[in-house]
């Protein structure tokens, strides 16, 4: 559940958000990822028997933005700051988002007209400082899983950066993303995914 309180005249954006679930087998990644690989007929996961045990989430987490630069619909940066808390992890961040196109401003007020038609290309970096990571170094609770990552291995400073690009037409929402995260522990690697979004406004 999360909460989002707008700050028109200052340009300002607060988001607050909980999250309670689980991590573990009963999250259903296994079953997710396998079918996901048999359905394209590609190779089959490796690795699943080392995943977490079965643990709690409770995560609180909020995020301030600020608009710093905008320029007529077609130009803005805004800053962020995140800090997160509870059993899944503990980290803070900073970073800032740029957007390039036709869009509605995020920080626009609430009963502005919402254009029939955006397109825009967004790119998102973000320094994390981490405290505590339960996907690494295991659930808060069972301290029985087969493979963690050891606290003195931790990467606690990582980099994100998401860039894509939106299309809203009318009432339908298409999003390409593309992200990169550095080294989360020290023997690690770095990633990068990618992902499609489809949505639709009621």
């Amino acid at each position: 559940t999360f909460l989002i309180s707008f700050d028109s005249l200052k340009h300002k954006r607060m988001t607050s958000a909980v999250s309670i679930g689980v991590i573990g087998p009963l999250a259903g990644g296994a079953d997710m990822q396998k079918s996901i690989h048999r359905w394209l007929n590609n190779i089959a996961p490796l690795g699943w028997q080392n995943q977490i045990k079965n643990d709690v989430v409770v995560n609180y987490q909020v995020c301030a933005e600020e608009l710093l630069v905008s320029l007529h619909h077609m130009f803005s940066v805004n800053t962020e700051t995140n800090i997160r808390l509870g059993t899944l992890s503990d980290k803070a961040g900073v970073g800032f988002t740029a957007m390039l196109g036709y869009f509605d401003s995020p920080f626009r007020a609430v009963n502005n007209k919402i254009k029939k038609f955006q397109l825009y290309f967004y790119d998102q970096p973000m320094m994390s400082f981490i405290g505590y990571d339960a996907t690494l170094q295991g659930g808060l609770f069972d301290k029985n899983s087969p493979y963690t990552i050891a606290d003195d291995q931790i990467s606690r400073v990582t980099f994100q950066n998401d860039f894509g690009v939106v299309i809203r037409i009318k009432k339908i929402y298409l999003e390409y993303s593309h992200a990169f995260l550095s080294k989360e522990f020290e023997t690690g690697t770095t990633h990068s995914w990618g992902g499609i979004r489809i949505g639709c406004a009621f």
